[in-house]
């Protein structure tokens, strides 16, 4: 019962913000690790920009994975996983192409307005932005740090990042594997037809919320050291293979962002040491072969 789309349509859309969370996989092009990281509800932190664009906004974190395996050369494939836990199943993944910007670029805040127009609800401290194109950091200016999240709204605070995707591959499958989860929402009929909607179960009233952990976490670090910049300059700098990280967080190291591309492109190639060698033992093979003809 797979199904591949081209774009998102208006009710894959409608059903994505119904969801409570969805997962974010990305791996480098040569490494050990594939990352797979869960989001918070879509409809606080995710935006549907247009059918075939999609973004949402990255929380500072211990470790930026999907931020590194964007930013290498000739990568940037990140997957979107959305699944019901209620009694409607369904799974749907955005197959992307990915872009960073982060929270120190100038045309930060104007992706944040745009995001909001896409369907997001409004983050905290949005309104102590500048212009549509003004990337400031609002945990520099916003004085009630014991605010919480109680409200289910992501803060500015806490963002390190916006993350762009161009959704090339849009599918959907069963989903009949994935548990029930309580939830508030009753039985609905499925989309994949009246043999799977005859499956449908109710569900006791309960459900997912939103943690005020991320808020409160992030006040006491801006209590502690002003912002969050000296966290993420500690631990975003690197992916858990090597690579480079958030470009504001090196900076912070005192790195040369230009120079470390430069020094990555060469470990990348470097590492390619075996094809090259391969390579040009065939070409040696082939040149004898030929001179003998």
């Amino acid at each position: 019962m797979v199904k591949f789309y081209p774009s998102i349509s208006e009710d894959l859309r409608e059903w994505i913000f119904e969801q409570s969370l969805f997962f974010v996989a990305s791996a480098p092009r040569t490494g050990k690790h594939v990352n797979l990281s869960p989001k918070g509800h879509p409809s606080h932190t995710l935006s549907l920009l247009t059918p075939t664009q999609a973004a949402y906004l990255d929380a500072t974190g211990s470790g930026c994975e999907t931020i590194s395996h964007i930013y290498e050369p000739r990568n940037a494939r990140v997957t979107l996983m959305f699944c019901s836990f209620g009694p409607s199943p369904r799974i749907l993944r955005l197959f992307c192409r990915g872009r960073v910007i982060e929270k120190g670029d100038a045309e930060f805040g104007g992706w944040v307005r745009k995001m909001v127009e896409g369907g997001m609800e409004a983050p905290g401290g949005l309104e102590m932005e500048g212009g549509s194109g003004a990337g400031m950091d609002a945990e520099e200016k916003d004085e009630t740090t014991e605010k919480g999240e109680e409200d289910g709204k992501m803060h500015l605070k806490a963002i390190r990042a916006i993350i762009l995707l161009d959704v090339f591959k849009v599918q959907t499958s069963c989903g009949f594997a994935v548990p029930i989860f309580p939830s508030s929402s009753p039985p609905t009929s499925s989309s994949d037809g009246p043999e799977v909607s005859e499956l449908l179960s109710p569900v006791p009233t309960s459900g997912y919320a939103n943690r005020a952990t991320l808020a409160k976490w992030t006040s006491f670090m801006v209590k502690k050291d002003g912002s969050l910049e000296p966290y993420r300059t500690g631990n975003n700098f690197r992916s858990l293979d090597g690579l480079p990280g958030l470009r504001s967080a090196r900076r912070g190291r005192g790195e040369w962002v230009g120079v470390e591309g430069v020094l990555q492109w060469g470990r990348r190639v470097g590492g390619m040491w075996e094809g090259v060698l391969v390579g040009m033992v065939l070409m040696m093979v082939l040149m004898v072969v030929v001179g003998r003809l």
